[in-house]
């Protein structure tokens, strides 16, 4: 037997250098400019959308009621949440087939604030980017982009009066700014 030549082609080797590279350096770099702080942005710029003449359309799941944390101890509390969302093909059947994992979702969301965060506008904003990234990870034909509120409402029932039912001067009663007629801010009126 004698010794057998193996040729090693000049070009693997950078190849294999670049692969080591991307594995080591690249693919955290790659992770790490998916990080909340962007993903939440893009939620920012939903939430905020600019002027346009795009149609949107909304959604408004059913009423959710929890207890939440209060200075008092516990309030029970109902959430009125109004999605946004592109005229996209099969994104609002989605969105109906989805009803019962998207209020488990915002449940599950809305126990790890307190009534006195939900109060603070900036509370406000950190619980509905928070439900807007579960929401959008929840459905597979949304993307981070996709879904966003046009409306949020957050009543302590326990707060409101039982003549007439109507609720206190500043007590918990929060929403978050609509878009009118299903189009961009800017826009109402436009059909």
């Amino acid at each position: 037997m004698g010794n057998r030549n193996i040729k090693i082609s000049w070009g693997i080797i950078p190849a294999m250098v670049m692969g080591i590279v991307l594995a080591v350096w690249g693919i955290p770099a790659l992770i790490n400019r998916l990080t909340i702080g962007e993903l939440t942005q893009k939620v920012l710029d939903k939430n905020n959308p600019p002027d346009s003449s795009v149609p949107l359309r909304t959604y408004q799941l059913p009423v959710v009621r929890t207890e939440l944390p209060s200075g008092a101890g516990k309030a029970y509390v109902e959430a009125g949440i109004g999605l946004g969302y592109p005229d996209k093909p099969g994104l609002e059947d989605e969105i109906r087939q989805n009803i019962p994992l998207l209020k488990s979702l915002a449940i599950e969301v809305l126990a790890t604030f307190n009534t006195g965060q939900i109060d603070d506008p900036t509370g406000r904003e950190a619980l509905a980017l928070e439900l807007a990234h579960r929401f959008n990870k929840a459905l597979t034909k949304g993307t981070i982009e996709e879904i966003f509120f046009y409306s949020f409402l957050i009543t302590d029932l326990s707060k409101i009066g039982g003549t007439g039912n109507t609720l206190q001067p500043d007590e918990l009663s929060n929403k978050i700014q609509s878009l009118q007629n299903d189009t961009m801010p800017g826009m109402e009126g436009v059909e």
